[in-house]
């Protein structure tokens, strides 16, 4: 899609707002397929509602872990390696 930068749509989209919203939709976008078709597959295919529910809560919370805590973690063990690899 193309749209100038001027544009009220691109200034709208460009906010934090929505790019936090399509960062995350991203990556729950990916969470999700694995999730719900791995339970489908070891439940049947007709998940009972609350299944679904929980799996949708997963799904939510890995997609915010992804964007927020994981970056947080990967940054925390590459500083506790360069202090052991400084210490030695």
């Amino acid at each position: 899609l193309f749209a100038e930068k001027e544009t009220f749509a691109a200034k709208l989209l460009s906010t934090k707002a929505f790019v936090g919203i399509g960062l995350i939709s991203y990556s729950a976008y990916l969470w999700h397929q694995p999730l719900f078709a791995l339970t489908r597959r070891e439940l049947g295919v007709q998940l009972p509602i609350q299944i679904s529910f929980a799996l949708v809560l997963t799904t939510i919370s890995l997609a915010i872990f992804s964007l927020l805590g994981l970056p947080v973690l990967i940054e925390l063990v590459v500083v506790v390696f360069i202090l052991k690899f400084l210490k030695n």
